[in-house]
């Protein structure tokens, strides 16, 4: 006898790609005081500061979901827009760094190999963090 197909719920920490496939993200911040997520340019949010920060302080920590091929390929297309590759290796990226706005003038720098963003100058509490999204892909 067949057993009934069981159905598929979704889960907080997952989004379903095609084909029906569910695709884990990446985990939430523990902790996300010092920022928050607001109006943005990226998907309509963008992450703003919750404090004032110090050049040189970190801003964000990234939160970062390695993928290999098949996983990106089976994301949703909305998804996708948040992966980056680097070092020839695609990343999904979580939640607060995904929404942060590109800008050519912008207030912070990726530290890659720290996987984390810092402050290029002071940056004022309920100021937009933004960074120079063009220099991640290497």
């Amino acid at each position: 006898m067949r057993e009934k197909p069981r159905p598929v719920t979704a889960k907080r920490d997952s989004v379903c790609g095609k084909k029906g496939k569910w695709v884990q993200l990446p985990p939430p911040p523990l902790v996300m005081e010092n920022v928050i997520i607001g109006k943005g340019n990226l998907s309509g949010k963008g992450v703003f500061s919750n404090k004032d920060f110090k050049k040189g302080e970190v801003v964000v920590r990234y939160h970062l979901r390695l993928l290999i091929q098949e996983e990106f390929n089976e994301l949703p297309e909305e998804e996708k827009m948040f992966t980056h590759v680097h070092r020839g290796q695609i990343y999904l990226y979580g939640t607060p760094e995904r929404f942060v706005n590109h800008s050519e003038d912008p207030n912070t720098y990726q530290d890659l190999e720290k996987q984390q963003d810092i402050a290029l100058r002071d940056i004022k509490k309920g100021e937009m963090i933004t960074t120079d999204a063009t220099k991640d892909d290497f």
